[in-house]
This record gives C-alpha cells, sequence and structure tokens, in this order.
C-alpha cells in the first residue's frame, strides 16, 4: 500500500503523520511518502512601505527551508515509529491542494492522509480548505486526521 502523507509542520500534520504510522504499523507491504508544499509569497505594489523586491529571494527561501524542516520531522518520527517502511519524502512548491492531488497521482498513492485545521465556514472561506479540495478531487481514498486534543 502506498501512503502519501501531507504535513504542514503544524500539529494538525503531525497528527496526519502519526495516523499514517499506526495504517503502515498494521501491513507489511507499506510505502509512505512525506510531502510538504510551500507557496511563494505575494507580492504586494500598492503604498510606500511595501516589501523590498530584493528581499522575495529570502522570503522563498525561508517557506522552502520550513517545508524542509517539516519533512525531516515527519521523516524522523515516522522512522522512530515504524523503522520497517520504506520512507521517501517531497518538498515542491506551489499550491498545497493541486501540488498533493498531483503527487498522490503521479506516485499512485493508494491512500492520502492529511491533517485537518479544523476551520469553521467562515475560516475556510478566508484560507481555503486543503482537505476539502483532496478529499474532492483525489484519484484515490482519503483520510482527513482531526486533532485529537480538539
Amino acid at each position: 500500500m502506498k501512503i502519501l502523507v501531507a504535513t504542514d509542520g503544524t500539529e494538525f500534520g503531525e497528527a496526519a503523520v502519526k495516523k499514517a504510522c499506526e495504517i503502515a504499523a498494521s501491513r507489511n507491504d507499506t510505502e509512505i511518502e512525506v510531502i510538504s508544499v510551500y507557496e511563494t509569497p505575494a507580492m504586494t505594489v500598492a503604498g510606500p512601505y511595501m516589501g523590498a523586491p530584493i528581499f522575495y529571494p529570502e522570503l522563498v527561501e525561508g517557506a522552502k527551508a520550513l517545508a524542509e524542516g517539516s519533512v525531516a520531522r515527519a521523516q524522523r518520527a515516522l522512522n522512530k515509529r515504524c523503522p520497517a517502511v520504506a520512507i521517501n519524502s517531497v518538498v515542491c512548491m506551489g499550491g498545497p491542494a493541486q501540488m498533493i492531488l498531483e503527487a498522490a497521482k503521479g506516485w499512485g498513492a493508494d491512500l492520502v492522509v492529511v491533517g485537518s485545521h479544523g476551520y469553521g465556514f467562515l475560516g475556510r472561506a478566508f484560507h481555503g480548505s486543503v482537505s476539502d479540495q483532496v478529499v474532492h478531487h483525489a484519484p484515490c481514498s482519503v483520510l482527513v486526521v482531526r486533532d485529537p486534543e480538539k
């Protein structure tokens, strides 16, 4: 079974990693691929206090470093909890839902595991919902994990 687990480094992503490991531990034929996606920061052009374009590459590198850190933490957790499982990782730039969907399709995932931030109606309207988009457009089954503390 191929499990794609998406993490953003938050407790919600960590809950998804933990659940993926629980599933993998119960099977002998499991591979896990951890994905973390970072977006390019939007450049603002209005106002005299806008960020200088020379800082844009630093913002992108910072976002990439956060994603790489998320993947590294997830890999350490997975290696500790289920050492017999083959684990790969992917860090990519783009829209999170779209990149997760492309990774699931390209890798041939059997299951995508994502965390839920638990936004209400207004939160989803402002922030969007990666898990909702993945659930509705994934080429395979999707497990949305809620933080057990909520």
